[in-house]
């Protein structure tokens, strides 16, 4: 597994690498226009937030899976974080013709650090809305349960079947039928790191009504 990873590590980094050596000698050699350098430098630009993104999501997950003792933990209100994530989301389910729904109760705390829970969440709804097919739909939903708070999100898209649930956990795995999508591929494995450290249960299950996805995050109650 430790050679299987340093290699995917090592190809997910040399392309965007790759680009960008390519396009500085692209500029160095010319031509020098303003339109065509503000292109050079915005596909620049491009590559590395493609590669501060992965090395930021390694980062995470490996201090997430260290064990120990989460650092800048604060009260967090996730029933406005979950909010401001699915702000965000929403436009781009509406960009994708994308019907998103978001039910979230109000007066939902817990302690915790809000960048990593925020990312968190942003990858399962990232994930959602990538496998969801235009005319789809996605739901998000934050409630009470019998012994904390629920967060579920659910997708009408292809769903996960069963005997790989588990391997999308791992860092740099994609399935066959998602190779061709864009992703590093360590969504859900941050996911898992962040869920895990902030003693919250994770589960894939199978959409209720139809084909598709269902993520259900249950919280502990606070003390």
């Amino acid at each position: 597994m430790p050679g299987h990873w340093s290699e995917a590590v090592a190809h997910d980094l040399r392309a965007p690498l790759s680009r960008l050596r390519s396009r500085i000698e692209q500029a160095r050699r010319g031509p020098f226009e303003e339109q065509a350098w503000r292109a050079t430098l915005d596909a620049l630009a491009a590559d590395v937030d493609v590669l501060v993104a992965t090395c930021n999501a390694l980062l995470d997950i490996a201090r997430a899976q260290t064990g120990e003792p989460l650092r800048d933990i604060q009260p967090v209100d996730l029933s406005e974080l979950v909010a401001e994530v699915a702000e965000v989301y929403a436009a781009l389910a509406d960009e994708r013709g994308i019907a998103f729904v978001v039910e979230i109760e109000t007066g939902v705390s817990m302690l915790g650090v809000q960048r990593l829970l925020a990312q968190a969440i942003a990858n399962l709804l990232d994930n959602a809305l990538k496998f969801t097919p235009t005319g789809g739909r996605v739901g998000l939903r934050l409630r009470h349960a019998e012994q904390g708070w629920q967060l579920q999100i659910d997708d009408s898209g292809p769903g996960i079947p069963e005997a790989e649930r588990e391997r999308v956990f791992e860092r740099f795995v994609r399935l066959p039928a998602t190779e061709a999508l864009p992703g590093h591929g360590l969504g859900l494995a941050l996911v898992r790191a962040v869920v895990r450290a902030h003693g919250i249960q994770l589960r894939l299950g199978d959409q209720v009504s139809g084909s598709g996805l269902c993520v259900l995050l249950s919280f502990p109650a606070p003390a």
